[in-house]
């Protein structure tokens, strides 16, 4: 079997490349032109389009110096009058920052070939970051209180280490014998809390912590003197690094496996925090505020992957009320779906494709937030008018953002296609 394997290869391989089709010279632009975008070159840029106007709004997205890395990927293609309509999103890397863009290109092609006859940005994502620990950075810590809504974290000594952004401090890896203080005013809230730790205020202790806030809010979290920088030790920086390697993963990690190999995450919005808290009792629990939720505190725990406590914070209620409808607060209202599926029950696998009639209730939306299953992978998200969407998925949760190709004000009506598959 093996010689007659080696022998079908070997005939293969002296085959003359006979009918071999010709490079698709549309695909052969978008490599040209993700080279031209890399290497900052805009007169390279401009030698592919039908003028310098053509292409303005592209080059002027490009800065002066090259970046660390770039990718151009042709996600949709369509018959035009002139030729081709492509949409094509590039990922842009400049040292640890990252964004994403998607264009709209008209192509035209005439005896000349294909080139770019205008460049349209339809929706962009920026304040993307390749989280790490500073290695040259470690401090110690002299009775450290870092507090949220309802919760308290508490070191008297131990070590702190920090992973920035060009804005600042968004992770914090807190290692030493500390006591975290869980608190919740509601009583049904603190009935659960009584259940799962045997009192109505949780105080446990824990031996390490990872905190991800947005970097304008590092300094109210960590107050000066909390923290006094000290020169980095090796093996305390691998103790740190193993807590943040188990953790950062878990929190806003940013899918965007088929246009960077590395990982990537976002920030915390202004006043949002969590909290990663390793406890010597009770396990891993996550207490996240999240201040755009109706329910915006919440305490969960990993290894049972439930929920401790969900809850509006005092902030909460006192802006909007203990009693309130879910429907003042959403940004739109599903009026239609349609669901096209197939299940393999002998697999556990089901592809499907859910066509959604959304009616917006806000002001100038930009983004929509759709719930998918954590375990389905999203092909594409289309709208009949303007194609395939930009989308993201956080990793580890069931959570889809969709951007609209432009902000929809109140009572439009759109037509939304998910396409998706995995296992369930």
């Amino acid at each position: 079997m093996g010689l007659r394997l080696f022998l079908t290869f070997a005939l293969l391989a002296v085959v003359p490349p006979q009918g071999v089709p010709k490079a698709d010279p549309i695909t052969a632009l978008v490599v040209r032109l993700e080279g031209a975008m890399r290497s900052a070159d805009k007169a390279a840029l401009a030698a592919l389009a039908t003028g310098e106007g053509a292409v303005a709004d592209l080059a002027g997205s490009m800065r002066a110096d090259r970046p660390t890395r770039l990718v151009v990927k042709e996600r949709d293609r369509a018959q035009a009058a002139a030729g081709h309509r492509l949409l094509i999103e590039v990922f842009s890397e400049y040292g640890g920052e990252g964004g994403l863009t998607t264009w709209n290109i008209e192509l035209h092609q005439d005896a000349a070939g294909v080139r770019i006859g205008s460049a349209t940005r339809l929706a962009s994502v920026n304040g993307l970051y390749r989280l790490a620990l500073n290695t040259t950075k470690q401090y110690d810590i002299r009775n450290l209180t870092v507090r949220g809504p309802d919760l308290a974290l508490h070191i008297s000594t131990g070590m702190a280490f920090v992973a920035e952004t060009s804005e600042g401090t968004t992770a914090v890896v807190l290692l030493g014998h500390g006591e975290m203080r869980f608190s919740p005013p509601d009583p049904a809230e603190q009935t659960q809390v009584r259940i799962f730790s045997g009192s109505n205020v949780m105080s446990v202790g824990f031996d390490a912590a990872f905190l991800r806030v947005t970097p304008s809010d590092f300094d109210d979290r960590f107050r000066e003197g909390m923290l006094i920088e000290r020169a980095p030790s090796e093996a305390d920086m691998r103790r740190a690094r193993a807590v943040f390697d188990e953790y950062v993963g878990k929190t806003l990690q940013i899918d965007l496996t088929d246009l960077s190999s590395d990982r990537w995450w976002i920030t915390p919005q202004p006043g949002d925090m969590i909290a990663e808290i390793r406890t010597k009792d009770l396990g891993s629990l996550t207490y996240t505020r999240s201040g755009g939720d109706p329910e915006d505190i919440s305490l969960f725990e990993r290894r049972r992957r439930r929920n401790i406590a969900v809850y509006a914070s005092a902030e909460k209620l006192e802006r909007r009320g203990r009693f309130y409808s879910e429907d003042d607060l959403v940004d739109y209202d599903v009026l239609a779906y349609d669901i096209d599926a197939t299940v393999s029950p002998d697999r556990a696998f089901i592809e499907g494709n859910a066509r959604i009639k959304i009616r917006i209730r806000s002001t100038a939306v930009a983004t929509v937030n759709l719930r998918l299953a954590e375990s389905l992978a999203v092909r594409g998200v289309f709208s009949p008018n303007a194609g395939r969407l930009l989308h993201l998925r956080v990793v580890g949760q069931n959570s889809l953002i969709v951007s609209l190709p432009r902000r929809a004000d109140s009572d439009t009506e759109l037509w939304l296609n998910v396409l998706y598959a995995g296992r369930v």
